[in-house]
C-alpha cells in the first residue's frame, strides 16, 4: 500500500515536468510550495506553515488561493492552511512583497505587530522589521486598509502608488506618494537615494551579514548609487571611489565593518 502511494508521488512528480505552467502552478497551490534562494521546497498541506529568511537569503511561496508572497532577507512569515477555508490570514515580521489573488467573499488580512492590513485582490509592499524606526506599506495596484492597533482604533486606505508610513518611536501615521525604489529589494538592488551609511546600516546587515559603524563625518555622507550582486569588498571599494576621504576595517571574527571620515 505504501509503495503504490509512493507510485502515485511520483507519477504527480514526474508529470508536473510536462504539464503547462498554470497546471504546475496548481500543483504547487495543492501541496503548498515555497522557493528559498531559487530552490524548491513542499511543504505538506494543512500543517502549520512558518517561513523564513536568514541573512542575504531571499524566499517565494504561494498560498492556498493562488497568491504569491516573496520574502526579503531576515523575514518571517506565518499561516494556517486549515483556516483558509474561512480566512485567508497570514502574519509577517520583516519584509514581503504581495500578489494577491481576488475573492471578493473573503478578504486577505495581513497581521503586523502594531496594525493589519485587508485586501481584496492587489500587488503591495510590506516592511515592518522591528529595529527599523518606521514601518512602510507601499500599494502598487488595488486597494488596501490599514487598521492601526492603537487607543484610537483607527482605520487608513491606502490608493496605488501611496505609501502608509508608521512612525515606530510615536505611533504617528500617514500617507505620502511611495518612493521609487520601494520594490527595487525584489530585484537583489540597495538602492543609496541621497542616504547615509547609517542610515542604510540595517539593510546592509541584513544584506551583506556585518554590522556596519561610522565616526560622526562618515556617518553625515550622502550618496546616490544603485548596487546590485557586490561582494562586501566590492561594495565597500565603490563606496570608497565615490568618496575617497573615507576608511574603513572589516573585523572578521566580529563581522563589523568601521568606516572613518576626515572632516574637510
Amino acid at each position: 500500500r505504501r509503495s503504490g502511494m509512493r507510485d502515485r508521488r511520483h507519477i504527480v512528480m514526474q508529470a508536473a515536468k510536462y504539464l503547462s505552467a498554470a497546471a504546475v502552478a496548481g500543483i504547487a497551490i495543492w501541496l503548498g510550495m515555497s522557493w528559498r534562494n531559487g530552490k524548491e521546497a513542499i511543504v505538506a498541506y494543512g500543517s502549520p506553515i512558518k517561513i523564513e529568511t536568514g541573512i542575504g537569503e531571499q524566499a517565494t511561496t504561494i498560498l492556498p488561493d493562488g497568491s504569491t508572497i516573496k520574502l526579503n532577507s531576515c523575514t518571517s512569515l506565518s499561516y494556517s492552511p486549515e483556516e483558509w477555508k474561512s480566512r485567508r490570514h497570514v502574519s509577517i515580521s520583516g519584509e514581503a512583497a504581495f500578489d494577491i489573488a481576488h475573492d471578493e467573499s473573503r478578504p486577505f488580512t495581513v497581521s503586523a505587530a502594531k496594525y493589519d492590513i485587508t485586501v481584496l485582490g492587489t500587488v503591495f509592499n510590506v516592511n515592518t522589521y522591528p529595529e527599523a524606526s518606521e514601518d512602510r506599506v507601499a500599494l502598487k495596484s488595488g486597494k488596501i486598509r490599514i487598521d492601526v492597533q492603537d487607543s484610537k482604533s483607527h482605520s487608513m486606505d491606502v490608493t496605488p502608488g501611496n505609501c502608509f508610513i508608521m512612525d515606530n518611536a510615536s505611533g504617528a501615521c500617514r500617507i505620502t506618494a511611495a518612493e521609487a525604489d520601494e520594490y527595487s529589494w525584489e530585484d537583489g538592488e540597495i538602492v543609496f537615494a541621497n542616504d547615509t551609511i547609517t542610515e542604510k546600516a540595517d539593510e546592509l546587515y541584513r544584506h551583506f551579514g556585518y554590522k556596519f559603524m561610522t565616526n560622526s563625518t562618515c556617518g553625515e555622507m550622502r550618496f546616490r548609487a544603485t548596487f546590485k550582486g557586490e561582494s562586501l569588498n566590492e561594495f565597500l571599494g565603490i563606496i570608497k571611489r565615490i568618496a575617497p576621504s573615507i576608511r574603513y576595517q572589516v573585523d572578521e571574527p566580529s563581522r563589523t565593518v568601521t568606516m572613518t571620515a576626515i572632516s574637510q
